[in-house]
């Protein structure tokens, strides 16, 4: 729903499209049924596969088997999370950065954003942002932890507030920007 017939991308968390970013390489995980729809050069597509049930109880078992050891590891590397961002990261290896020089991502703190960060901090010097799209009551999932975003985008002075004072941010590295989703 997002796409338009033409192959243009409209992002409602950013109020913009891939047809006035054109010098931005888009990476959408892309959930829809149909798959077979018109796109703009600046854009990928991450389209998850059909689940193949062998191949899963097999990574199943040799978990099992070689992390035997540790039952944390062995929760961790079963989750769905962890799944999912080795796969995520599986495909954007193959994407050529060229000069990429800033990622910008809506930043919610799950362990699957988290494994793409390190990933990109360790492949290349990238300035990573996060952007604050929706924020809870308890943000518990939002603390500045080893690996995550070098810095943040948020919408109000109380986020930002709450942010440094309460979950290891620094004032500095949060900026403070109007909702693009509201203008």
């Amino acid at each position: 729903k997002n796409f338009d017939n033409k192959g243009i991308f409209y992002d409602n968390y950013f109020n913009t499209n891939s047809s006035i970013l054109k010098d931005t390489l888009w990476l959408v995980i892309y959930n829809d049924k149909n798959i077979n729809l018109k796109i703009n050069d600046n854009i990928i597509l991450y389209v998850k596969k059909k689940k193949n049930y062998l191949s899963n109880i097999i990574y199943i078992l040799k978990t099992l088997i070689f992390n035997f050891y540790s039952f944390n590891k062995t929760l961790n590397l079963l989750s769905w999370q962890y799944l999912y961002s080795i796969k995520l990261i599986k495909n954007i290896k193959t994407i050529l950065f060229g000069n990429l020089k800033l990622v910008l991502l809506p930043y919610e703190g799950q362990p699957f954003q988290t494994s793409i960060i390190n990933y990109l901090k360790n492949s290349r010097k990238l300035k990573i942002n996060g952007f604050i799209h929706s924020y809870p009551s308890l943000p518990t999932n939002l603390v500045k932890r080893k690996i995550s975003p070098d810095n943040l985008i948020v919408a109000s002075d109380d986020q930002k507030y709450c942010l440094s004072r309460f979950f290891g941010w620094s004032e500095e590295n949060i900026y403070l920007k109007e909702s693009s989703r509201f203008i």
